[in-house]
């Protein structure tokens, strides 16, 4: 398979995508129930969140699920 120099930039792009989505997911879940008030409201809100900051987690992995099943039965019933 060749690379194009696309296809190294959106490999770039994905595991950077990966990176703040896992630091924002931690911060959101564990590191924000620690930390004191600081006085941004959007950190604060994040900070006393019991419901979405595992929501979209969740729904994440329920989404990569859902399209790898998806994708495995697509190329299951395309050769039948």
């Amino acid at each position: 398979m060749e690379t194009t120099p696309h296809s190294k930039a959106y490999g770039v792009l994905l595991q950077l995508w990966a990176v703040v989505s896992f630091v924002g997911c931690w911060y959101a879940i564990v590191i924000s129930k620690w930390m004191p008030e600081t006085g941004v409201w959007m950190l604060d809100a994040i900070k006393h969140d019991t419901y979405y900051c595992l929501l979209v987690p969740y729904t994440c992995l329920i989404a990569i699920v859902f399209l790898s099943v998806n994708w495995f039965s697509m190329k299951v019933f395309k050769t039948a």
